[in-house]
């Protein structure tokens, strides 16, 4: 037995293929679309709010556009910079530009809505909108 403990993946290649094929389809989707911020989405009666986890960006660095029910959050996270004789030997901190679009499928007024960044959370209050959509009239 002790042979399988050292060496699972001879026994069970088929199972660390699957997690190989996993990881390289991970790594290519991330090299390819960037960093993706996730979010969390929360409605209730009045109002949606979205938090992004965006660490490590400053305030300035952040920009909320909604164009055609779709919310867009944008970010730059810069590198820090190696000093003068000094070389960067593993970096698992991701630096540039991200994005993330969300579909609103509520109808909503931007033009009141809020952001807030603190701790690395921005979190976005998008107003339901009142505006009626449908009403009806009476014929005469």
């Amino acid at each position: 037995m002790p042979l399988l403990a050292s060496r699972p993946h001879h026994y069970f290649p088929a199972l660390f293929n699957d997690f190989t094929d996993l990881s390289s389809a991970v790594n290519s989707a991330w090299t390819k679309s960037g960093y993706s911020i996730p979010v969390d989405i929360v409605s209730n009666p009045d109002q949606v709010v979205i938090t992004a986890e965006i660490p490590g960006v400053e305030k300035e660095a952040i920009e909320i556009e909604y164009k055609d029910q779709v919310l867009t959050i944008a970010a730059e996270r810069k590198s820090d910079d190696v000093t003068e004789g000094a070389e960067k030997t593993h970096s698992e901190i991701h630096s540039g530009k991200y994005t993330r679009s969300i579909k609103v499928r509520t109808e909503i007024d931007f033009t009141k809505a809020t952001a807030e960044y603190k701790n690395g959370l921005l979190k976005i209050a998008l107003p339901k909108s009142t505006v009626e959509k449908s009403t009806r009239i009476q014929v005469a």
